[in-house]
Protein backbone atom coordinates (compact mmCIF):
# COMPACT_ATOMS: atom_id res chain seq x y z
CA UNK A 1 0.00 0.00 0.00
CA UNK A 2 2.86 2.37 1.02
CA UNK A 3 5.06 1.77 -2.39
CA UNK A 4 1.20 2.64 -4.09
CA UNK A 5 1.24 6.26 -2.18
CA UNK A 6 4.72 6.90 -3.06
CA UNK A 7 4.55 6.11 -6.75
CA UNK A 8 1.36 7.94 -6.92
CA UNK A 9 3.01 10.69 -5.52
CA UNK A 10 6.39 10.33 -7.80
CA UNK A 11 4.13 10.70 -10.93
CA UNK A 12 2.37 13.62 -9.92
CA UNK A 13 5.49 15.39 -8.92
CA UNK A 14 6.91 14.26 -12.11
CA UNK A 15 3.85 15.46 -14.48
CA UNK A 16 4.27 19.10 -12.65
CA UNK A 17 7.66 19.44 -13.97
CA UNK A 18 6.49 18.26 -17.45
CA UNK A 19 3.28 19.53 -17.60
CA UNK A 20 1.70 23.63 -17.07
CA UNK A 21 -0.04 24.57 -14.38
CA UNK A 22 -3.86 25.22 -15.09
CA UNK A 23 -4.18 28.00 -17.35
CA UNK A 24 0.30 28.16 -18.32
CA UNK A 25 -0.28 26.52 -21.35
CA UNK A 26 0.32 29.64 -23.49
CA UNK A 27 2.50 28.85 -26.58
CA UNK A 28 6.60 28.78 -25.77
CA UNK A 29 5.22 29.99 -22.37
CA UNK A 30 5.45 33.58 -23.62
CA UNK A 31 2.76 35.48 -21.16
CA UNK A 32 4.07 38.51 -22.90
CA UNK A 33 2.57 37.59 -25.83
CA UNK A 34 -0.59 35.80 -24.55
CA UNK A 35 -0.83 38.91 -22.39
CA UNK A 36 -1.22 41.41 -25.37
CA UNK A 37 -3.17 38.64 -27.50
CA UNK A 38 -5.65 38.32 -24.79
CA UNK A 39 -6.04 42.11 -24.11
CA UNK A 40 -6.64 42.94 -27.88
CA UNK A 41 -8.81 40.02 -27.64
CA UNK A 42 -11.52 40.89 -24.77
CA UNK A 43 -11.47 44.27 -26.05
CA UNK A 44 -13.61 46.32 -23.61
CA UNK A 45 -13.68 49.20 -21.08
CA UNK A 46 -12.66 48.09 -17.66
CA UNK A 47 -8.81 47.44 -18.48
CA UNK A 48 -8.14 46.86 -15.05
CA UNK A 49 -10.44 44.01 -14.76
CA UNK A 50 -9.23 42.45 -17.93
CA UNK A 51 -5.77 42.94 -16.46
CA UNK A 52 -6.41 40.79 -13.10
CA UNK A 53 -8.28 38.09 -15.11
CA UNK A 54 -5.07 37.30 -17.33
CA UNK A 55 -2.70 37.28 -14.40
CA UNK A 56 -5.07 35.53 -12.17
CA UNK A 57 -6.73 33.17 -14.87
CA UNK A 58 -3.43 32.83 -18.02
CA UNK A 59 -5.41 30.84 -20.45
CA UNK A 60 -8.51 29.30 -18.16
CA UNK A 61 -9.54 33.16 -18.94
CA UNK A 62 -11.62 31.86 -21.61
CA UNK A 63 -13.90 29.75 -19.05
CA UNK A 64 -14.72 33.21 -17.87
CA UNK A 65 -15.04 35.67 -20.66
CA UNK A 66 -15.76 32.89 -23.27
CA UNK A 67 -14.26 33.63 -26.82
CA UNK A 68 -14.46 36.52 -29.47
CA UNK A 69 -17.10 33.99 -31.80
CA UNK A 70 -18.71 32.63 -28.34
CA UNK A 71 -18.80 35.03 -25.49
CA UNK A 72 -20.06 34.02 -22.18
CA UNK A 73 -22.44 36.39 -20.26
CA UNK A 74 -21.02 37.86 -17.08
CA UNK A 75 -24.20 37.57 -15.52
CA UNK A 76 -24.76 39.51 -11.70
CA UNK A 77 -21.88 42.22 -10.78
CA UNK A 78 -20.86 41.52 -6.76
CA UNK A 79 -18.64 44.66 -6.81
CA UNK A 80 -14.66 45.07 -7.53
CA UNK A 81 -15.15 43.75 -11.15
CA UNK A 82 -15.90 40.37 -9.42
CA UNK A 83 -19.25 39.09 -12.07
CA UNK A 84 -21.03 35.93 -11.48
CA UNK A 85 -19.00 33.75 -14.81
CA UNK A 86 -16.26 34.60 -12.52
CA UNK A 87 -17.79 32.80 -9.67
CA UNK A 88 -19.29 30.32 -11.13
CA UNK A 89 -15.89 29.28 -12.79
CA UNK A 90 -14.30 29.44 -9.16
CA UNK A 91 -17.11 27.01 -7.65
CA UNK A 92 -16.35 24.66 -10.67
CA UNK A 93 -12.84 24.29 -11.30
CA UNK A 94 -11.69 25.60 -7.93
CA UNK A 95 -13.63 24.13 -5.78
CA UNK A 96 -14.38 27.28 -4.00
CA UNK A 97 -17.39 26.84 -1.48
CA UNK A 98 -17.89 30.21 0.39
CA UNK A 99 -17.41 34.01 0.20
CA UNK A 100 -13.70 34.24 1.69
CA UNK A 101 -12.66 31.15 -0.46
CA UNK A 102 -13.62 33.33 -3.37
CA UNK A 103 -12.18 36.59 -2.17
CA UNK A 104 -9.23 35.97 0.29
CA UNK A 105 -7.78 33.01 -1.27
CA UNK A 106 -8.50 33.08 -4.84
CA UNK A 107 -8.79 36.60 -6.65
CA UNK A 108 -7.76 38.56 -3.11
CA UNK A 109 -10.47 40.57 -3.58
CA UNK A 110 -11.50 40.54 -0.02
CA UNK A 111 -9.21 42.89 1.17
CA UNK A 112 -11.24 45.97 -0.61
CA UNK A 113 -14.99 44.24 -0.29
CA UNK A 114 -17.30 45.90 1.75
CA UNK A 115 -20.18 44.04 3.78
CA UNK A 116 -22.91 44.65 0.71
CA UNK A 117 -20.25 42.82 -1.54
CA UNK A 118 -19.95 39.67 0.62
CA UNK A 119 -23.52 39.80 1.42
CA UNK A 120 -24.45 39.40 -2.34
CA UNK A 121 -21.92 36.72 -2.62
CA UNK A 122 -22.88 34.79 0.11
CA UNK A 123 -26.42 35.34 -1.20
CA UNK A 124 -25.44 33.92 -4.80
CA UNK A 125 -23.28 31.41 -3.41
CA UNK A 126 -26.47 29.72 -1.27
CA UNK A 127 -28.53 29.88 -4.34
CA UNK A 128 -25.69 28.26 -6.71
CA UNK A 129 -23.70 26.07 -5.06
CA UNK A 130 -23.72 22.67 -5.98
CA UNK A 131 -24.88 19.91 -3.28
Amino acid sequence: FINLIISTIYALSFRRKTSPLPGGDMPDGDFARFYDYAMALYNFEDRARLDRLIRTYGTDIKHILGTKDAPIEQGQHFGLGLYASEVDFLITHEWAMTSDDILMRRTKLGYHADKAMRASLDSYLAENRPS
